[in-house]
């Protein structure tokens, strides 16, 4: 396992654009919020990326990519067992394969 902390945060190119009407908003075009949401995600994929693919021809000194990624916010809780349940789900599927 894993942790890895966005540091390198991504900001809106878009910040200035006014905030859609949510009652009016046939366009489903998305507002400040859900923009910097979406590019906090692109930015800690691409730290994920960075940290385990294999740099140059040294291949010994990076960390294998995983086969599986979880990705979890600090204001989400989850319940004792989301761990080992989780654990659980993938060993059953690889069971399958």
């Amino acid at each position: 396992m894993h942790w890895i902390e966005n540091r390198a945060r991504r900001l809106d190119p878009h910040a200035e654009l006014p905030e859609p009407e949510d009652a009016n908003n046939h366009a489903n075009l998305p507002g400040k919020k859900v923009r910097q949401q979406t590019l906090d995600l692109v930015s800690l994929l691409h730290a994920s990326l960075e940290r385990f693919q294999a740099s140059g021809d040294d291949a010994s000194t990076t960390e294998p990519i995983e086969q599986y990624l979880l990705l979890l916010e600090d204001d989400f809780p989850l319940c004792k067992a989301a761990l080992q349940t989780i654990n659980y789900a993938i060993h059953k599927v690889r069971q399958l394969q």
